[in-house]
């Protein structure tokens, strides 16, 4: 079959979301790409069937049929039902955004036929679709959003005249149908995959990330960590000189990328504050395994404490258990200088989360995966003493979990620099 040597807008990302499938989904024997309704004229009846362009042959333009097929193990192809122009300001962009089916007919018997003895798995092959078409897709220069799931026969192929292919409907033919928006910019760019820039370092004191820096750059799987350099050209690196007191590193964690694991009595320090600015930025990559060991809070990490007490400045401290008056147990928060001022960034999950706070002298702001959740306002201030990493200051109440990277600016950052930080973040750790 052709491939558009210089497709554009939804064709240039058809191609590129079809090589994805055709990737990530071991099962997908026949991958099309943009199919079309072409009809055909059947017992004196004109009807519309799938049809894929095999192009010019013989001095004709040829198709092939795409109706289900139970000798595929198999197959999807694209439909595109519509194209909406999204108009904006004079001078901004215009985005295209299209309807598009991703029809999908498998043969679950040539797939797995032992696991069909025992269930229908249809829904096994959808979320691998939909995890394909969600996290591996992360990082394009379109989105693609899915609307809905159909499953029933006549919805799948709605477009097209099936009705003497019905005799395909049941086990081991499997049909179901992704209904998806995707919406790019007027001209879609090629390459699609646009590089994902680095976080800016003007501004920023501290970047320590799990792939540089841990241990000068000689570490394997399973290594205590007892140095990690930080990567902001601050040299503001933290250490851990006592073995026991040292954590670990994994070199394959969060979507497969190198990361410290702590537990009690783990932790990092650095006795020379470098955090002494009213206001900044703190992004934090990290996995919550369990409670923290020792009962009350630990804290993924202390800036400037002033004291053991409420007046400390605690920043990302992790409510353990819920022995703190409503909150609720293992509850990311941030607990400033100021008495009260807490805000919470919600209930900690199984999955990796990337906790965003900008503090002003008069706001503190905390964003979970990108999204805000919660605000506190009131005057705040920073003590200068202390930095520890893992721990809760001057007590052995330990994170236990996963830090994967930790980007600090002392200075207010721009709202549109915030959200680059995030999506290489996100990105780079498949958050969603």
């Amino acid at each position: 079959m052709p491939v558009p040597t210089n497709a554009v807008e939804i064709d240039a990302a058809i191609l590129d979301i079809k090589a994805h499938l055709e990737t990530g989904l071991t099962w997908l024997t026949n991958g099309y790409g943009r199919t079309y309704k072409n009809l055909d004229a059947r017992n004196g009846t004109t009807v519309f069937y799938p049809e894929a362009y095999l192009g010019e042959q013989n001095n004709s333009h040829r198709y092939i049929n795409l109706s289900p097929d139970n000798d595929k193990q198999g197959q999807c192809f694209f439909y595109v039902v519509k194209e909406t122009i999204s108009q904006f300001q004079p001078g901004m962009y215009s985005y295209l955004s299209y309807d598009t089916a991703i029809i999908f007919s498998v043969n679950m018997e040539l797939i797995n036929d032992a696991l069909l003895q025992t269930e229908i798995f249809q829904q096994i092959l959808v979320s691998q679709v939909r995890d394909v078409l969600t996290r591996d897709l992360l990082g394009s220069a379109y989105q693609l959003s899915i609307t809905s799931v159909d499953f029933q026969f006549d919805n799948v192929y709605s477009e097209f005249d099936l009705a003497d292919a019905t005799q395909l409907e049941k086990a081991p033919l499997s049909h179901f149908r992704f209904n998806c928006t995707i919406k790019l910019p007027e001209t879609c760019p090629t390459p699609l995959i646009v590089p994902i820039p680095d976080p800016p370092l003007v501004g920023m004191s501290l970047w320590l990330k799990g792939d540089a820096g841990v241990n000068g750059g000689i570490v394997s799987n399973g290594d205590p960590v007892s140095l990690w350099q930080d990567q902001s050209g601050k040299s503001n690196d933290f250490v851990q000189g006592v073995f026991v007191n040292q954590p670990t590193f994994i070199d394959s964690g969060l979507n497969s990328k190198p990361g410290l694991s702590f537990t009690s009595p783990n932790f990092l320090a650095k006795s020379a504050s470098f955090f002494v600015a009213n206001e900044g930025v703190i992004f934090i990559v990290c996995k919550k395994n369990a409670p923290a060991t020792g009962g009350q809070l630990a804290n993924i990490i202390t800036l400037g404490v002033i004291s053991h007490g409420i007046a400390g400045s605690l920043f990302m401290s992790l409510l353990a258990v819920d022995t703190f008056a409503g909150f609720v147990t293992n509850t990311y928060t941030i607990n400033m200088a100021t008495p009260s001022l807490v805000t919470s960034f919600g209930v900690s999950g199984a999955n990796g989360t990337l906790l965003t706070t900008k503090k002003t002298n008069t706001n503190l702001e905390a964003k979970r995966d990108g999204v805000l959740v919660n605000t506190s306002s009131g005057s705040q201030s920073l003590g200068n003493n202390y930095n520890i990493i893992g721990q809760f200051f001057n007590s052995a109440q330990t994170f236990e979990g996963e830090i994967y990277e930790i980007i600090i600016y002392e200075n207010l950052i721009s709202d549109a620099e915030i959200i680059i930080v995030e999506n290489y973040l996100k990105n780079k750790y498949a958050i969603v």
